[in-house]
């Protein structure tokens, strides 16, 4: 009995609130600063504490945050930049300077009987003030309801709040099933670790055959297929799938940027470069405003080999706003021997398995192998980043130790698809005396379309290999690899 009064005082407080928040918000005109916004939503509180519907911690949040991504002037922080902030109430403000943006949205949930109860607030991170406030209510078995609610809500209060005209807004699609939506909305919060991966593959699998119209199911089994591929055994069925569910995914809704720039830059590394250039060009050309735009024609750029070009979109994305998802531009850098710059772009990742094993790349790029050897033990496990040989080489383990290493690496690393973790792999392997074998990777990298012309004369792992014929080779390889680009696109370099 004293749960059921606790919790009904808690669901009067919240609706007491929302309702103060939202006459104190609607009687002021609040002064937003013009140009890109960039917001993060943070995981929702669970009020009762209710463990059946602890997933709609991250649910609710990533549909707030997708709700936003349709608006043309903003920048939406992914889930996974904010679930750090899941496991405790966080301060608005705190939270917000912390992850680099301009507005925070947070809020709360509480599941009573049949009925989940929602408030929300944005905060101006700058001045620590509130600027809109929202409260739905929705039956718990009907979780469509709450999102529509929630998407009206945002583009009818918080996005005028913020200073975005209606026109501005791309269309979206919707959801049409409640037990798909459902399972869709649990896969949110699965790990990414391959079992767990394959696990979310299968249930959005089941999501997209009973939905098959919702956009949004389909770019995340796209981003699942990928992990699957590139981590585990997906192979190159794995990044087909994924291409097709993200062309499926825009073309339900062909505004959806951050689709669009991941089947780019997939097509990319599939070595697809001149529909990988095409499609990151005209979604740049469609929206120059967005840094996910600048960040796909990098990617591409990269594979291109035009490092200072893909350096200028890195630089123009993070201008625009400061995203995980970025780090990868950390290549175009390091390749070229910027490993300053390069550090910068890791560390929008920090912590996590590419950060920590490209981190060990760039520390040996500037000759820091004693932060290197600190480093290394901070790298996965995972046979593509060659853990073990890398340790090896840097604490000057016996040749015949890294040799049976780098074999080993060649047998299991080298029929995987991505031509840029090819050459990766390849420059760790030059740098730690095995010549052979590097070249071996280095040669599937140019023969894959990673056209590394200017890379490949540039960067510091491959100095010690410059002066080999066969690395000449290579290096003619990349050229013709790069001109046959650009005569395709019709370019004069």
């Amino acid at each position: 009995m004293r749960t059921w009064i606790i919790a009904g005082l808690a669901a009067l407080l919240l609706t007491a609130m929302a309702a103060m928040g939202i006459w104190f918000v609607k009687r002021r005109v609040p002064t937003v600063e013009a140009g890109i916004r960039t917001i993060a939503v943070l995981p929702l509180q669970n009020v009762s504490n209710d463990e059946e519907s602890e997933f709609l911690r991250f649910a609710l949040a990533d549909e707030i945050a997708n709700a936003l991504t349709y608006a043309h002037s903003l920048e939406i922080r992914p889930l996974a930049s904010t679930q750090k902030y899941a496991n405790a109430e966080a301060e608005p403000a705190k939270a917000g300077s912390e992850l680099g943006v301009g507005t925070v949205v947070v809020g709360h949930f509480l599941r009573q009987d049949k009925i989940v109860m929602v408030t929300l607030e944005a905060v101006d991170v700058k001045n620590n003030r509130l600027v809109w406030t929202g409260t739905l209510t929705s039956p718990t078995d009907n979780l469509i309801a709450l999102r529509n609610q929630m998407a009206k809500e945002v583009r009818q209060e918080l996005m005028p709040a913020l200073g975005i005209a209606r026109e501005a807004v791309e269309t979206a699609s919707a959801p049409a099933n409640r037990e798909a939506y459902e399972a869709y909305l649990r896969t949110l919060a699965i790990p990414r670790e391959v079992k767990a991966n394959k696990d979310a593959i299968a249930i959005l699998e089941k999501v997209v055959s009973l939905d098959p119209n919702y956009a949004p199911a389909w770019e995340v089994l796209g981003r699942r297929y990928y992990f699957d591929a590139i981590y585990s055994d997906g192979g190159d069925a794995g990044y087909q799938r994924s291409i097709a569910a993200y062309s499926r995914a825009l073309s339900l809704e062909p505004g959806r940027v951050s689709a669009a720039a991941l089947l780019a830059a997939q097509e990319a590394e599939a070595g697809k470069l001149d529909r990988a250039y095409d499609d990151a060009r005209a979604l740049l050309q469609k929206r120059p405003d967005a840094a996910y735009a600048h960040f796909s024609l990098a990617y591409v750029l990269r594979y291109v080999g035009w490092l200072d070009e893909a350096q200028s979109e890195c630089d123009k994305a993070l201008a625009i706003d400061a995203n995980y998802n970025w780090r990868t531009c950390a290549l175009a850098f390091a390749e070229a021997g910027k490993a300053v710059r390069a550090m910068q772009f890791v560390e929008q990742d920090t912590g996590s398995e590419w950060s920590n094993a490209v981190r060990v790349s760039v520390l040996m790029r500037q000759g820091k192998i004693l932060e290197a050897q600190q480093a290394a033990p901070q790298m996965t496990e995972n046979p593509m980043w060659m853990r073990g040989l890398v340790e090896a080489c840097l604490a000057k383990a016996p040749a015949t130790d890294i040799h049976r290493m780098a074999e080993q690496a060649e047998n299991e690393l080298l029929a995987k698809q991505n031509p840029e973790m090819k050459y990766h792999q390849g420059t760790l392997l030059a740098a730690c005396g095995e010549k052979q074998i590097a070249f071996v990777f280095l040669r599937h990298a140019v023969d894959g379309n990673y056209c590394a012309y200017q890379a490949l004369q540039s960067d510091p792992l491959l100095a010690g290999v410059r002066g080999d014929a066969e690395f000449r080779q290579i290096v003619q390889a990349a050229e013709d690899c790069q001109k046959k680009f650009a005569a395709a696109q019709g370019m004069v370099r």
